[in-house]
Protein backbone atom coordinates (compact mmCIF):
# COMPACT_ATOMS: atom_id res chain seq x y z
CA UNK A 1 0.00 0.00 0.00
CA UNK A 2 1.15 3.34 -0.93
CA UNK A 3 -0.07 6.48 1.39
CA UNK A 4 0.01 9.46 0.14
CA UNK A 5 1.49 13.23 0.94
CA UNK A 6 2.59 16.01 -0.40
CA UNK A 7 5.69 15.53 -0.71
CA UNK A 8 5.53 12.22 -2.48
CA UNK A 9 7.78 11.96 -6.11
CA UNK A 10 7.36 10.01 -9.14
CA UNK A 11 10.46 8.41 -7.64
CA UNK A 12 8.69 7.23 -4.35
CA UNK A 13 6.47 5.47 -6.74
CA UNK A 14 8.40 3.66 -9.03
CA UNK A 15 11.86 3.31 -8.85
CA UNK A 16 15.48 5.19 -8.14
CA UNK A 17 18.52 4.80 -10.33
CA UNK A 18 21.49 2.92 -8.68
CA UNK A 19 23.88 5.25 -7.00
CA UNK A 20 26.40 3.30 -8.08
CA UNK A 21 25.74 2.77 -11.87
CA UNK A 22 25.06 6.50 -11.85
CA UNK A 23 28.84 7.43 -10.57
CA UNK A 24 30.09 4.47 -12.72
CA UNK A 25 28.16 4.14 -16.26
CA UNK A 26 29.87 4.73 -19.27
CA UNK A 27 26.60 4.83 -20.90
CA UNK A 28 22.93 5.40 -20.45
CA UNK A 29 21.72 2.10 -20.71
CA UNK A 30 24.31 0.49 -18.06
CA UNK A 31 22.18 2.36 -15.05
CA UNK A 32 19.96 0.14 -13.89
CA UNK A 33 16.55 1.07 -11.81
CA UNK A 34 15.29 0.04 -8.19
CA UNK A 35 12.17 -0.46 -8.60
CA UNK A 36 9.41 -0.22 -5.96
CA UNK A 37 8.59 -3.99 -4.89
CA UNK A 38 4.65 -3.01 -4.56
CA UNK A 39 4.60 -2.37 -8.46
CA UNK A 40 5.05 -6.09 -8.80
CA UNK A 41 1.86 -7.06 -6.85
CA UNK A 42 -1.37 -7.85 -8.23
CA UNK A 43 -3.11 -5.40 -6.30
CA UNK A 44 -1.83 -1.56 -5.91
CA UNK A 45 -3.78 0.33 -2.96
CA UNK A 46 -2.70 3.78 -3.36
CA UNK A 47 -4.14 5.21 0.44
CA UNK A 48 -5.39 9.36 0.71
CA UNK A 49 -4.49 9.64 -3.65
CA UNK A 50 -5.95 13.17 -2.91
CA UNK A 51 -3.13 14.41 -1.05
CA UNK A 52 -0.39 13.36 -3.56
CA UNK A 53 0.92 16.15 -5.81
CA UNK A 54 -0.71 16.31 -9.18
CA UNK A 55 2.16 15.89 -11.21
CA UNK A 56 2.89 12.55 -9.43
CA UNK A 57 -0.59 11.77 -9.69
CA UNK A 58 -0.57 11.99 -13.60
CA UNK A 59 2.60 10.05 -13.94
CA UNK A 60 0.42 7.20 -11.60
CA UNK A 61 -2.43 7.54 -14.10
CA UNK A 62 -0.83 7.22 -16.91
CA UNK A 63 2.80 5.31 -16.51
CA UNK A 64 0.61 1.77 -15.46
CA UNK A 65 2.48 -1.11 -15.71
CA UNK A 66 -0.32 -3.06 -17.33
CA UNK A 67 -1.02 -0.85 -20.19
CA UNK A 68 -4.07 0.90 -18.92
CA UNK A 69 -4.36 4.46 -19.56
CA UNK A 70 -6.96 6.67 -17.74
CA UNK A 71 -8.04 9.45 -19.87
CA UNK A 72 -10.53 11.97 -20.21
CA UNK A 73 -13.21 10.26 -23.05
CA UNK A 74 -15.39 12.00 -24.98
CA UNK A 75 -19.07 11.77 -23.91
CA UNK A 76 -20.13 9.01 -26.90
CA UNK A 77 -16.80 7.19 -25.52
CA UNK A 78 -18.19 7.06 -22.12
CA UNK A 79 -21.31 6.25 -22.98
CA UNK A 80 -20.52 2.86 -24.73
CA UNK A 81 -17.86 2.07 -22.35
CA UNK A 82 -20.13 2.46 -19.88
CA UNK A 83 -23.01 0.45 -21.83
CA UNK A 84 -20.54 -2.56 -22.20
CA UNK A 85 -18.80 -2.72 -18.78
CA UNK A 86 -22.09 -3.04 -17.16
CA UNK A 87 -22.42 -6.50 -18.96
CA UNK A 88 -18.88 -7.48 -17.82
CA UNK A 89 -18.48 -5.54 -14.52
CA UNK A 90 -20.68 -6.22 -11.23
CA UNK A 91 -20.24 -4.69 -7.52
CA UNK A 92 -21.98 -5.54 -4.36
CA UNK A 93 -20.30 -4.55 -0.80
CA UNK A 94 -16.25 -5.49 -0.93
CA UNK A 95 -16.84 -7.52 -3.71
CA UNK A 96 -16.43 -7.34 -7.42
CA UNK A 97 -16.76 -9.53 -10.33
CA UNK A 98 -15.51 -8.41 -13.85
CA UNK A 99 -15.33 -11.03 -16.13
CA UNK A 100 -16.07 -13.94 -14.25
CA UNK A 101 -12.75 -13.08 -12.52
CA UNK A 102 -13.89 -12.21 -8.97
CA UNK A 103 -12.16 -9.47 -6.33
CA UNK A 104 -12.99 -9.67 -2.57
CA UNK A 105 -11.06 -7.13 -0.57
CA UNK A 106 -13.40 -6.90 2.55
CA UNK A 107 -10.98 -4.69 4.73
CA UNK A 108 -11.52 -2.40 2.56
CA UNK A 109 -15.16 -1.67 2.78
CA UNK A 110 -17.87 -1.15 0.43
CA UNK A 111 -16.68 -0.43 -3.53
CA UNK A 112 -18.53 2.98 -4.90
CA UNK A 113 -17.28 3.11 -8.46
CA UNK A 114 -15.30 0.77 -10.52
CA UNK A 115 -13.51 1.57 -14.10
CA UNK A 116 -11.87 -1.34 -16.02
CA UNK A 117 -9.67 -2.10 -19.66
CA UNK A 118 -8.31 -5.25 -20.58
CA UNK A 119 -5.70 -5.11 -18.10
CA UNK A 120 -6.59 -3.74 -15.18
CA UNK A 121 -9.44 -2.82 -12.76
CA UNK A 122 -9.45 0.52 -10.27
CA UNK A 123 -11.97 0.50 -7.59
CA UNK A 124 -12.49 3.07 -5.09
CA UNK A 125 -14.64 2.71 -1.48
CA UNK A 126 -16.81 4.63 0.52
CA UNK A 127 -14.33 5.24 3.45
CA UNK A 128 -11.28 6.12 1.84
CA UNK A 129 -9.49 8.32 -0.35
CA UNK A 130 -7.20 4.66 -1.67
CA UNK A 131 -7.98 4.17 -5.38
CA UNK A 132 -7.03 0.51 -5.74
CA UNK A 133 -5.55 -1.01 -9.04
CA UNK A 134 -5.58 -5.34 -9.89
CA UNK A 135 -4.09 -6.32 -12.47
CA UNK A 136 -6.44 -8.23 -15.08
CA UNK A 137 -3.67 -10.10 -16.74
Amino acid sequence: MQHGHPQMTIADLLGNPLPADLVNAQRIEDIRISWRQWLSMRVKIIDEYNRIPTRTQSALLTADLFGATFHRAAKDEFDSAKRERRKALQMSGARVVFNGEKFELPELGEFTSAAANAHTLALTGRFTHAVVLAALQ
